[in-house]
């Protein structure tokens, strides 16, 4: 059981549902997270892994108690969920910020249809409500307020006349990133269309963060390739209808996470973060503001292939994933640094174990808080079994979300730093090139300088068949 356990604790770390259907095992999985090898784990341990979703051993959210998510009836006004209730609190303390936009840009080279690039996104608008919803306050709460369709335009700019510096590119696409949103009309997603020359464009999309999470970034790329190829050829969309939006879940949860199964969930994160320190005290070059600006920097590194499969090598040796392994390595470097031995590290969840939310852009991801106890006598097996214990209550209890926590442990208000954790970790896995193609267009993912951070500091992590790739 323990080397099941490990295989589905592997594949949520991955963003990868397990399920379930129609008496067969099915699985979802964002782009580029499963290889052949993964494939053939699922069909070799099918019998032994549907025998543990059926069990009362897995995690809470698995079991068939959850209530299933149903649409609502269309009004005026939505609830918010728990996460979005954060943000839009943040925003009217004024903390929100550029620190909460997701962006990428790419370079397209070849002929570009601008009108039926258009059309696509307005069609991703159209189809995912939460890309044209706005927040407000109405009679003292704070709801959702869905906008009209057929609005979103994309923005134009033509650089064909500048020096093509990398340097101009950076400053344009800095511009454009950095623009704020206005939660109270909307949209929540943009585009901008950068000219370099007739046969060459940049793209940049921004989607904040209240109405997207990073599986939404790869849904959304999917279903814009299929939407820009079928308006290129004529063709009306060829996505079938969504039964739910991002609205009905939100409504759901908060009917849904209350009572008994809400206590159930505090009660475990309360003892696992009973007496966990206020504060990550690292060494600054400089003293700490007494409000977060948020100015950041990127540092990029590579682990070698040989290093890379040793990690691997021996997490497989000790029953634990490649993110256990790197979640120890990373707490011991943090209490090297620090001189604290309670080591507290935030990381992602994709929150998304329901099938009806997989094909939902929207803000599901949920926070999940590692906590390490590091001793001067303890080796790093030991602290790698500790690591794997932690990991896997914490995915047994991933529904409590991140915002009630911090509501329930009421921890001190300091506006220099983020509640409970200050580090943060994150490990994925590099997309396939073929993701990128986009009709007859020839794409290349352009990097943008990153000069925002929203923790202390964030080691990032991607895996590659180069060998682990990552940023601090």
């Amino acid at each position: 059981m323990n080397d099941i356990l490990q295989l589905v604790a592997d594949f949520q770390e991955r963003g990868v549902s397990l399920r379930i259907e129609e008496g067969q095992l099915r699985y979802r999985a964002p782009q580029g997270a499963l290889d052949a090898e993964d494939l053939q784990l699922l069909r070799t341990n099918k019998s032994a892994l549907m025998t543990y979703l059926q069990s009362d051993i897995q995690s809470p959210q698995m079991t068939s108690k959850v209530p299933q998510i149903r649409a609502l009836q269309k009004t005026a006004h939505a609830p918010l969920s728990f996460a979005q209730a954060r943000l839009r609190f943040l925003e009217q303390l004024g903390q929100l910020g550029e620190v909460y936009h997701i962006s990428g840009a790419v370079r397209l080279d070849g002929q570009l249809n601008i009108q039926a690039l258009e059309q696509s996104l307005n069609e991703l608008t159209n189809r995912h409500e939460v890309l044209r919803t706005s927040y407000k306050t109405v009679d003292g709460q704070d709801v959702q307020v869905l906008g009209p369709v057929d609005q979103f335009r994309l923005t134009m700019a033509d650089l064909s006349e500048l020096s093509h510096s990398e340097q101009d590119l950076q400053r344009a696409m800095q511009q454009e990133i950095r623009r704020p949103f206005d939660l109270g009309t909307g949209p929540m997603l943009r585009a901008a269309v950068f000219r370099i020359s007739e046969q060459a464009h940049i793209l940049v999309l921004t989607m904040h963060h209240i109405a997207s999470d990073g599986w939404s970034i790869d849904l959304l790329v999917r279903e814009m390739r299929v939407l820009y190829t079928s308006f290129t050829r004529g063709l009306p969309s060829p996505l079938l209808p969504l039964r739910l939006q991002y609205a009905d879940y939100a409504a759901w949860q908060r009917q849904w996470l209350q009572g008994e199964i809400l206590e159930r969930q505090l009660s475990y994160w309360r003892k696992q973060l009973s007496g966990a320190p206020d504060a990550l005290d690292l060494p600054t070059d400089h003293p700490r503001p007494a409000v977060a600006t948020h100015r950041g920097a990127v540092y990029f590194f590579s682990v070698p292939p040989t290093l890379s499969k040793a990690l691997d090598d021996l997490a497989r040796q000790e029953g634990a994933t490649l993110f256990m392994v790197l979640m120890a390595a990373y707490q011991t470097l943090l209490s090297r640094w620090s001189g604290q031995d309670d080591i507290v590290v935030g990381t992602p969840i994709a929150g998304r174990h329901q099938r009806e939310l997989e094909d939902l852009i929207g803000f599901f991801v949920n926070t999940l808080v590692i906590r390490s106890s590091l001793q001067a006598e303890q080796s790093f097996l030991n602290l790698l079994s500790q690591v794997r214990e932690t990991a896997l209550g914490a995915y047994a209890h991933q529904d409590l979300p991140f915002e009630k926590l911090v509501e329930a442990l009421q921890p001190v208000r300091d506006l220099s730093r983020q509640p409970i954790f200050q580090a943060w970790f994150v490990l994925g896995r590099l997309s396939e090139q073929e993701a990128l193609a986009l009709s007859d267009l020839q794409l290349q993912m352009i990097e943008v300088e990153h000069r925002v951070a929203k923790f202390d500091l964030t080691l990032s992590l991607r895996e590659t068949s180069e060998g682990l790739t990552g940023t601090f």
